[in-house]
């Protein structure tokens, strides 16, 4: 029967005599056409159309209706053939458009979306999932809304596995999908494991670049040479010690240089996951390679390669003597500290008489008890 069929509507499709002179066949002739010519002999053709037989649906009966849909795989996202992988770098990665098999469209066609969250190695289920809309395209391909990052805690790395539903009951197999970002991640096609790149870290889905700050956390740094897959504490890596508070009047307390607290163990301006560069007082920035282990002044570079050291160079950066000048707050005394000159320094109060600061950032005395000791209580 269906050779039969097919001869005909090979017969009059290949027949010129049966065109109008605007090239379309009679209405008689193509009403009568149907889907597969037999509805796949699933139902019956009825003036071009399919009356399909029970548990049979579909424009040529082609799908059973008690079956859930079948999937193969992932609509291909890049060049690579048979890859899950979206790169954010180059699309949105909104949408995963899925292939298979008994796909009907309805009302209920619709997609579930199971989030997988990426552990440092691979993907594991997170717990979520969420059901959305789908959208037809064919019987063979269906394209899946993706959750918001919003929605998802603000990950960009994320792998989703996508099952889709003729009836909102019964779900067919699960594919695999992942959101990947080529700046910090490196997976394989498949997307069943990714590793994160040298230099970066991949924190909570994120991509970030070495020494980059928690944007809700100042005090924590992206540090691969740590841990690639979370964030560092950057106190932690601190290797300097605070000398032991002064004696009341201040220490001379020698140092390698008056702006410089210690030679090492603060992040190095050019590398914040290196923590092997000097740690400047207030008011002092580090000096550039091949002099990261001294700081100068803020806004002067003219000597470094040359420490000032304290205390041929003063107490600090901002002191020179702790007692020999006369007391802004009271010029009858003579027992207060000598600012440098130079650098906009000025007296601090009664109670941190030996010490100087920047002037607009008076709020920096008694800053350095290790040199100045405890407020002064004596008149």
């Amino acid at each position: 029967m269906l050779s039969a069929i097919t001869k005909c509507v090979f017969y009059v499709l290949n027949n010129e005599s049966f065109y109008d002179a605007n090239g379309n066949l009679p209405a008689f002739i193509t009403s009568d056409l149907c889907p597969a010519y037999d509805c796949n002999t699933h139902g019956t053709c009825s003036f071009g159309r399919c009356i399909c037989d029970a548990g049979y649906v579909g424009d040529a009966c082609e799908i059973q209706s008690s079956m859930p849909p079948a999937l193969y795989g992932i609509v291909k996202t890049t060049w690579q053939t048979g890859s899950a992988l979206c790169d954010v770098t180059e699309r949105m990665c909104e949408t995963s458009y899925v292939h298979g098999y008994n796909v009907f469209d309805n009302p209920r066609l619709s997609c579930k979306v199971e989030v997988l969250n990426f552990d440092g190695h691979g993907f594991v289920p997170s717990g979520n999932q969420f059901f959305t809309a789908a959208i037809y395209r064919s019987m063979y391909e269906v394209g899946c809304k993706l959750p918001l990052k919003s929605t998802i805690g603000g990950q960009t790395i994320v792998a989703f596995n996508i099952s889709i539903t003729n009836d909102a009951s019964t779900y067919s197999n699960a594919v695999l999908y992942v959101r990947t970002d080529t700046r910090c991640a490196r997976c394989i096609k498949t997307g069943k494991s990714c590793s994160v790149k040298s230099g970066t870290c991949l924190i909570e889905g994120n991509c970030w670049i070495a020494g980059e700050t928690n944007p809700s956390n100042d005090h924590q740094l992206c540090d691969p040479s740590t841990n690639s897959v979370q964030w560092t504490n950057a106190e932690t890596k601190v290797s300097h010690t605070t000398p032991a508070i002064a004696e009341i009047g201040g220490t001379n307390l020698s140092r390698f240089d008056i702006w410089t607290f210690s030679q090492s163990g603060c992040p190095c301006a050019h590398n914040h996951s290196n923590y092997s560069c000097a740690c400047c007082d207030a008011g002092g920035c580090q000096c550039h390679d091949p002099f990261q282990n001294q700081c100068t002044q803020c806004g002067t570079v003219a000597n470094c390669g040359t420490p000032q050291p304290a205390l041929e160079n003063g107490i600090d950066g901002y002191t020179n003597f702790f007692n020999d000048c006369t007391c802004q707050y009271d010029t009858t005394k003579m027992n207060c500290a000598c600012c440098q000159h130079g650098v906009n320094a000025c007296q601090c109060g009664k109670e941190h008489r030996n010490q100087c600061v920047d002037c607009s950032h008076m709020e920096q005395c008694g800053n350095k008890p290790w040199i100045f000791g405890h407020a002064i209580t004596d008149p």
